[in-house]
């Protein structure tokens, strides 16, 4: 039970009973203080546009608003949607975000899938993993601080050099959301740490990660729900459900994947009793073949409250976390 693995939360989506934008941040930053005093090594931010029944906090001003609440924790974009972002800005941005935090950031992206999102920022959704492509690799020439001329696809900066760099040098680490086994192999050959989603079933992920040399770090999401009561599998499936049945048919995501009861959790998610959360986060563990894994894990399911949350945070610290060190 060594240290290679490592545990970051998602605070995502505003909790039941979080009528306003002001009580939401007030509970981001509760569920912050939670993962820090619960010893969590990370905590996480999402991004999506245009989601009035699942309210997302833009996650650079939040991980911004967070700097003074996470001790020594990495702070996450998981993930930013740069298909849809000017990468001058981003970098910029997000430069500014890992000065301020002393050099915690990680910066976490992907490609987007939502149409009403491309459709907002006049992005072909077919130009997505091209786009992405180029945006990180003029990310990498605005970071170094030096002048460049970029002619690209779809971006032409003529720059005299940056202002500001990131604190880490010569940039933060980068995740790249991997959904299947060619994004999986695309994030690895460019060198960057390769993020596999919450959905791919614990079963399938040695096959995917044994594309990853030995020894080098792997990010993964997981679903968690801990609980000591009897029904604590049905009460997850509850609300998993509820959450994924509007992500996956009202978004157009993965509509074969939702939660088909109780007993379909433990093919991805952690849930259920404490010694079986240990058991499934064990399976994870051994599907990454002894390689530097980071757990990304989120409980703020929308029909939870924010205390309710927090005590699972709390739980999760107390009951599974220390196993693992």
């Amino acid at each position: 039970m060594s240290g290679d693995m490592k545990f970051g939360l998602v605070i995502n989506g505003a909790p039941a009973g979080a009528r306003t934008g002001a009580e939401h941040v007030e509970a981001a930053v509760l569920t912050a203080r939670a993962a820090r005093d619960a010893g969590f090594d990370l905590v996480a931010v999402g991004q999506h546009f245009l989601s009035p029944e699942y309210r997302y906090l833009q996650p650079i001003p939040l991980l911004s608003r967070l700097i003074p609440e996470t001790g020594d924790m990495s702070l996450a974009t998981v993930i930013l949607l740069l298909p849809l972002l000017h990468p001058v800005e981003a970098a910029e941005q997000l430069a500014t975000l890992d000065v301020l935090s002393g050099g915690r950031l990680v910066v976490g992206v992907g490609l987007g899938f939502r149409e009403p999102e491309f459709a907002a920022f006049g992005v072909d959704k077919r130009d997505r993993a091209a786009r992405q492509t180029e945006a990180l690799e003029l990310m990498a020439k605005l970071w170094s601080g030096q002048p460049f001329r970029h002619q690209g696809t779809f971006f032409r900066v003529d720059s005299p050099g940056s202002g500001l760099v990131p604190e880490q040098s010569p940039r933060p680490p980068i995740w790249v959301a991997a959904m299947n086994a060619r994004s999986f192999a695309r994030a690895v050959e460019a060198g960057y740490v390769p993020y596999i989603g919450p959905r791919l079933p614990t079963a399938d992920l040695a096959a995917l990660t044994s594309a990853a040399a030995p020894g080098s770090q792997i990010a993964i999401r997981r679903e968690l729900f801990l609980g000591t009561e009897d029904d604590v599998l049905e009460r997850a499936a509850e609300h998993m459900g509820a959450r994924f049945s509007h992500h996956d048919r009202g978004w157009g995501f993965a509509a074969d994947a939702g939660v088909q009861g109780a007993e379909s959790l433990e093919s991805f998610a952690i849930a259920g009793r404490p010694d079986a959360c240990i058991e499934q986060l064990q399976a994870v563990r051994d599907a990454a073949g002894g390689r530097p894994l980071k757990v990304i894990l989120r409980c703020s399911w929308p029909s939870l409250s924010r205390d309710e949350v927090v005590a699972m945070v709390h739980g999760f610290g107390r009951e599974v976390l220390p196993t693992f060190r």
